[in-house]
Formats: structure tokens, sequence, C-alpha cells
């Protein structure tokens, strides 16, 4: 018998890709066999270099994978919103597998994990949760290549033009003023996610407000003009 907790998980995730295609029945079958884990904002949930031993899934809030660089400087290399699953190295990759990134609650969140071995049975058991899985990590692999070109090819400025207009199409409100993204975002991690200098993304992000491109409040970024940005992110 489906309890009333797992009940109102499925109806939480019943968008996510990676239960497609799977009957209801089957869906809660692979919640049930979940854990339900809550992670308070700026808490670890893995370290780059551990075991991985645990697969998870956003049912709330967000989740920040990166990468601590020798140098100190931090790559943020995705963030993982509700309905997506991370730590597909867990049970795609060999039986040694590390995590390759540090996950870390962008805020209070709320996932479902698996162990490694309960999750590679389910995908055993169901071929079409198995298909899923794969196709989302092929699908972040190429969404990694298109920033690693952009990093590699793209000045500043239309690097952050490119993550600004990403953040917003994954998560915004729409105001009098214009798109807010939704998540509280500080220029530090901004800076992260474009790999450049908080004083680059200032300087851009105060020229920007004065020509009428973007709104900027504490920890809240508004685009003024989608427009206008989207022609700078292809220049």
């Amino acid at each position: 018998m489906v309890t009333t907790n797992v009940i109102r998980l499925h109806e939480d995730l019943e968008t996510s890709p990676l239960f497609s295609g799977l009957a209801e029945r089957q869906v809660s079958e692979v919640i049930s066999r979940g854990h339900r884990r809550v992670v308070p904002g700026g808490e670890t949930l893995f370290n780059c270099g551990e075991p991985a031993d645990q697969f998870f899934l956003v049912v709330e809030g967000a989740v920040k994978l990166f990468r601590a660089m020798s140098n100190g400087h931090v790559v943020v290399v995705r963030i993982i919103r509700p309905g997506e699953p991370f730590a597909a190295c867990s049970v795609v990759g060999r039986p040694d597998a590390t995590y390759p990134v540090t996950a870390r609650a962008w805020m209070d969140v709320t996932v479902l994990a698996w162990s490694r071995g309960t999750m590679s049975s389910e995908l055993r058991r169901l071929p079409t949760l198995q298909y899923n899985l794969l196709q989302l990590v092929s699908q972040y692999q190429d969404q990694t290549v298109d920033r690693l070109c952009e990093s590699s090819t793209q000045p500043v400025a239309q690097r952050l033009a490119h993550c600004l207009l990403r953040l917003a199409d994954q998560a915004s409100i729409p105001t009098t003023d214009g798109l807010q993204l939704r998540d509280p975002l500080t220029r530090q991690e901004l800076a992260e996610f474009c790999g450049t200098t908080l004083h680059t993304v200032s300087r851009l992000l105060a020229q920007w407000e004065r020509d009428g491109l973007v709104r900027v409040g504490r920890c809240r970024v508004t685009l003024a003009s989608t427009k206008r940005l989207q022609l700078l992110s292809m220049q």
C-alpha cells in the first residue's frame, strides 16, 4: 500500500523527466525505495572526491554543483532544480567511482536519495528508467560542453549575458520591471557561474544597470531588457 508521504512526493515529481513513460505504480515504487532528506541552505551533501555511493533527485529548492580549483577559484558546473537528478556517476560509473564535484544546498533543499545498490537494482528492473537517466546524462554532458566552449571563446560580457538569460529561463518571476531571477544570487556566485572575477561582474552589472538592461538589488537581479541581453549574448 502506498503511503500518504509517497503520494505527496509523487505528485511533486510527476513532471520529472527521470520518470517519463513510467506507470504511476512504478514511479511510486521507485520513490518508496529512496529516503527523504532535508538539507539547510549552505550545507554540503557530498564533497568532490568522496566515494559516489548515493544517487539524488531534488524535490524542493536547488543544489549547486561546483569544483574548487587548486588556485582558489570556484567553477560552478550546474544548478540542480526540482525534478532533476544528480550524482549519476554513482550508478552509471565504475564501482570505485568518486564524486567529480561538490554538491551544496544553494538554499534549503529537499532531496530523495537512493543508495548505489538500490538505484542500480531499479535501473535493471525498469529499462525505461535506465533510458531516461542515460538521456539526461547525455543532455547534461552536451550543456557542459556548450558552457566550456563559451568560457574558452567568448568575452566575459557575452558569457554573463548568456548566464543571466539561462538562469531566467530556468526560474524567473515576471514583474513590472522585467524578469526577476527567482533565486537569490550574489555577484560572487555570478562570477563563479561565468568563470570570471567578482570585480568584472560588479563592473558589468553597474554599467548594464545604467544602460537599463538590468536592475540589481540585494542578492536580486531583474532582467529589464531580455532582447538587449540576447543581442549582447550573440556579439
